[in-house]
């Protein structure tokens, strides 16, 4: 669990990740693009937006636990292109596999 102390501005940019290395990640991680709820495979949407560098970065939401507005958890979101079902990979996951697993350069 994440934990935020009061007062200190949550660093979005620490969740730094574009939609090809969350492809990367979900490759990685699950066996199958098929939605676990409709039980098809038409893809899923990420939610991203553009920077100011017009890159396309995946967007950081923090789910923020009842006990508290400190205390939260910072996720990346999408959903079934099909039926609309959300699935949420925690951010820190995302972010320390992608740190360990860096993509090795092509000398084409």
């Amino acid at each position: 669990m994440d934990s935020q102390p009061k007062g200190k501005p949550f660093d979005a940019a620490k969740y730094y990740v574009v939609p090809s290395e969350m492809i990367r990640y979900m490759a990685a991680h699950f066996d199958t693009t098929v939605c676990p709820q409709c039980g098809k495979d038409d893809g899923w949407e990420m939610d991203g937006q553009e920077n100011q560098e017009g890159v396309t970065q995946l967007i950081v939401y923090r789910l923020t636990y009842a006990e508290s507005t400190g205390i939260f958890r910072p996720f990346f979101s999408m959903n079934c292109s099909a039926c609309g079902s959300i699935r949420q990979i925690i951010g820190d996951n995302v972010v320390g596999w992608l740190s360990e697993k860096p993509k090795e350069s092509t000398n084409e």
